[in-house]
C-alpha cells in the first residue's frame, strides 16, 4: 500500500468519519494480504462503530496472517474484552506485550480482563503499570480507585481519588474520596471533603452522603435535612431510603422509619424483573434487612440467595455468619467446610476459628488462630479470639498477654473486662475490680462483668 492510501484513510478516521473510512478502506481489499494495515484498521473501525463481532473477525484473520504484529494482538485483546471473552483477551494482550507493543492502554485492557475474571491482585498490577507510563490519566485513576473501594481498601482508594482531583480539579473525585473516608468512619473529614464537592451536577449525591455522615455523628436532625434535600434534588433509591429509615428511627419516628426501609426493600424486589444481576440485588437486600433488624426478611433472603447460588462464597459467608450469630454452630461449620470459593478462604478461616471455639473445639481453634496471627500479628480480633480460647483452657497468663496487647493498641472495653476476669482468676481482686469497673464505664456492661465485679467485692470483704 502506498503512503497516499494510508493518508486518505487517516484523514477520514481522524475526523471521526468511520463508515466513510471503512468504505474507503474496502476499495483496497486487493492489498489486504500484503501487510497488517487493512485487517488491523478494519478491526479498529468496527470497534469504533461498536460492532465488536465484526471487529473480532477482521482481527482474528489479521493475527493468523501476521502473527508478529503486536498492535493487531492488542486490538484483538481489547475487542475480546468488549465481547466479554476476558480469558482470550488476556492471552492476546500478553502476546502484544511480548511482541514489543507496550502502550499504557494495553495494560489498562489487561486490568479490565483481570478484574472481570476476579483476579484482583493481577488487575492492580496491570493498572499500576498503565499509570506508570501515563500517570496523569484520570480515567485510569478512577478505575483503580473503584477497584480498591470494592475490595474495601478504602484508605488506598481515597489516596487514588485524591490524586485524580489534584490532576483534574473535578468535584466528582472529591465525592468519591469522601465516600472512602465515610466507609473508614472518618465522618468529620468526609464532611470537609464533601463541601469541596458541592456543585449542581453532584448536589443530590453530596446531600445524601452529608446525611450519612451527620447521622453517624448523631446529628440526626441535620442528617434528615440533608436527606430530604437529596430527595428534592432527585435522589430516589435504596441507599437514601435505608439511611432515612435509620435517621427517623433515631429521632423516635419509628413508623416513618419502617416505611422507608420497606420502600428500599420494595425497590430491590421490583428490580428483579429488570436486572439479571441477582447476586448484587440479593447482597443489597440482605444489607437492608440487616439494617431493619427484620429477622423474618433476613432469614428468607439468605435462604433464597443460598438456593439460587449455593456455590457462591459471599452467600455462604453471609449465611454462616448469620447462623453463628444465632448459635447454630454445627450448621455454620458445615457451610464453611463446604466452600470452594478461593476469594473467601481467609474470611472463612476467621469464621471457622470463631465457630470451633463455640463448639468447645479449642485446640483446633487455637491452631487456626496461631496461623492467622502469624499472617496478621496486629489484628485485634485474632488476638481477642485467641485470648478467649486460652481462657476456656484455663491458660490465663497467656490470655492476659493477648488482651494487654489489644489494649495497648486501642481503647477496648471488652479486653478490659477480659483482663479483669484473668486478674480475678489469679486472685488479684483489686486489679480485677479496677478493670471490670473501667469496662462498664466504657460501655461494656454485660451480666457476667457485673457478676465478676460482685465476686471481687465478696472476696475483698471476706
Amino acid at each position: 500500500m502506498n503512503m497516499d492510501y494510508r493518508e486518505g484513510f487517516h484523514v477520514l478516521a481522524d475526523a471521526g468519519r468511520y463508515e466513510e473510512a471503512m468504505n474507503y478502506l474496502q476499495r483496497f481489499y486487493g492489498h489486504a494480504f500484503e501487510e497488517p494495515f487493512y485487517f488491523a484498521n478494519m478491526g479498529w473501525l468496527c470497534n469504533q462503530l461498536h460492532d465488536h463481532e465484526a471487529a473480532a473477525g477482521y482481527l482474528m484473520t489479521g493475527v493468523r496472517l501476521f502473527p508478529d504484529d503486536g498492535w493487531m494482538y492488542a486490538q484483538l485483546g481489547m475487542t475480546q474484552n468488549r465481547r466479554e471473552q476476558h480469558a482470550h483477551a488476556l492471552l492476546c494482550l500478553e502476546d502484544a506485550l511480548s511482541l514489543g507493543f507496550d502502550e499504557p492502554w494495553v495494560h489498562y485492557e489487561l486490568f479490565l480482563a483481570h478484574r472481570e475474571l476476579n483476579e484482583y491482585e493481577e488487575a492492580i498490577d496491570a493498572i499500576e503499570d498503565a499509570l506508570m507510563d501515563d500517570p496523569e490519566q484520570c480515567g485510569y485513576l478512577e478505575e483503580y480507585g473503584s477497584l480498591l473501594f470494592s475490595m474495601e481498601r478504602d484508605e488506598e482508594a481515597a489516596e487514588v481519588y485524591r490524586q485524580a482531583f489534584l490532576l483534574s480539579a473535578s468535584p466528582y473525585y472529591r465525592l468519591r474520596e469522601a465516600e472512602c473516608l465515610e466507609k473508614q468512619g472518618e465522618y468529620e473529614e468526609a464532611l470537609e471533603i464533601l463541601r469541596e464537592a458541592r456543585c449542581e451536577e453532584l448536589a443530590a449525591d453530596v446531600c445524601l452522603h452529608e446525611g450519612i455522615c451527620r447521622n453517624a455523628l448523631n446529628d440526626h436532625a441535620g442528617a434528615l435535612q440533608c436527606l430530604e434535600e437529596a430527595q428534592l434534588r432527585g435522589r430516589d433509591d435504596t441507599l437514601l431510603f435505608c439511611t432515612k429509615g435509620a435517621v427517623l428511627h433515631a429521632l423516635d419516628r419509628g413508623q416513618e422509619g419502617d416505611d422507608c426501609y420497606e420502600t428500599a426493600l420494595s425497590y430491590y424486589r421490583a428490580a428483579f424483573d429488570l436486572n439479571d444481576d441477582h447476586r448484587s440485588l440479593y447482597q443489597e437486600m440482605i444489607a437492608i434487612a440487616m439494617r431493619m433488624h427484620d429477622e423474618t426478611a433476613l432469614t428468607q433472603l439468605l435462604q433464597e440467595a443460598f438456593e439460587a447460588f449455593p456455590r457462591e462464597g459471599w452467600i455462604r459467608s453471609q449465611l454462616a455468619g448469620y447462623l453463628s450469630d444465632h448459635a447454630c454452630y454445627e450448621e455454620a461449620l458445615t457451610l464453611i467446610e463446604g466452600t470452594e470459593d478461593s476469594q473467601f478462604l481467609e474470611e472463612f478461616d476467621y469464621l471457622r476459628a470463631y465457630v470451633l471455639g463455640r463448639l468447645n473445639r479449642h485446640d483446633e481453634a487455637l491452631r487456626l488462630l496461631e496461623r492467622l496471627q502469624a499472617e496478621h500479628p496486629e489484628d485485634p480480633w485474632i488476638l481477642c479470639e485467641y485470648g478467649w480460647n486460652l481462657i476456656q483452657t484455663d491458660a490465663y497468663a497467656k490470655a492476659e498477654k493477648c488482651f494487654r496487647k489489644v489494649v495497648s493498641m486501642r481503647q477496648d472495653p471488652y479486653c478490659e473486662a477480659m483482663l479483669g476476669w484473668c486478674e480475678l482468676q489469679k486472685g488479684n481482686c483489686r486489679s480485677a475490680r479496677h478493670r471490670l469497673q473501667s469496662a462498664i464505664e466504657q460501655g461494656f456492661d454485660e451480666d457476667w462483668v457485673r457478676a465478676a465485679l460482685e465476686q471481687c467485692q465478696l472476696q475483698e470483704n471476706s
